[in-house]
């Protein structure tokens, strides 16, 4: 599922503001770096974050994660929009 909030004032007409989504498949990073990538950006902060091999002497082999899809992706705008309502430049 994916989802994104409308574009607000001072927005690139292209580009929503803040976007969200929950995807089953890998992520590749420069697209989303172009997806927020605006000339009026400062910066832009990403962190990739990986799964050690192993857990209490055990392999580990996979991850899986559960959840409603559309209530994290609600969440997940909401934060983002108290982000840029506190930092918005």
């Amino acid at each position: 599922s994916s989802s994104s909030s409308k574009v607000v004032e001072g927005g690139d007409a292209a580009k929503p503001l803040v976007a969200v989504a929950v995807v089953a498949r890998p992520l590749v990073l420069q697209e989303l770096v172009d997806a927020v990538s605006t000339p009026g950006a400062g910066a832009i902060a990403t962190f990739s974050g990986v799964t050690r091999d192993n857990f209490d002497g055990k392999p580990v082999t996979h991850l899986e994660y559960e959840g409603y899809v559309p209530m994290a992706e609600q969440e997940m705008r909401k934060i983002g929009e108290q982000i840029r309502t506190k930092w918005a430049g």
